[in-house]
């Protein structure tokens, strides 16, 4: 490989870059929400669980 290859292939490194840090933010976010949803889901059933005794 000469220098000519090495630079474009780190110029498309630095492109496809961005598009990796997206996908794992988005997912990340995904991931976070579903966390918390099941959290308080089961907090409420807990809290409605208990509310019955």
């Amino acid at each position: 490989m000469n220098k000519d290859e090495t630079a474009r292939n780190n110029i498309q490194a630095k492109k496809n870059q961005p598009d990796f840090r997206l996908v794992l933010m988005l997912s990340s976010r995904c991931y976070i929400a579903f966390l918390v949803n099941s959290i308080t889901r089961s907090l409420a059933i807990a809290l409605a669980s208990s509310a019955d005794a």
